[in-house]
């Protein structure tokens, strides 16, 4: 199952998003507005999250669209419709990978 959504992060990572071509890699905002949801349009499974906080590109990427997703721990549950767009901004800058790059390659 690819659909849904259960996210990984690293503080100490680097994650590069890279799509086959421009258009197959889609983004969208929701809510607060504050991240960019990025998805394949091909298939429609969420791929990641970003934000960009001082000019660094923040993120963690969607443990059900890898193909050994079932190797992860067990997911803790967050609520993040219970938090303020600010305690979300510090929730991210604590926990999701601080260096980020999405990138689209030419077919």
């Amino acid at each position: 199952m690819k659909h849904g959504a259960a996210y990984i992060s690293d503080p100490a990572g680097k994650l590069r998003i890279t799509s086959s071509a421009p258009s197959v890699l889609r983004s969208y905002r929701q809510g607060s507005g504050t991240a960019e949801f990025w998805l394949c349009s091909e298939c429609g499974v969420l791929v990641a999250v970003t934000f960009e906080h001082d000019g660094r590109l923040y993120g963690a990427v969607n443990a059900t669209c890898l193909d050994d997703a079932l190797e992860f721990e067990a997911s803790i549950p967050a609520s993040p419709q219970a938090l303020s767009p600010e305690q979300k901004v510090a929730r991210w800058l604590q926990v999701w990978v601080p260096d980020v790059q999405v990138l689209s390659v030419g077919t």
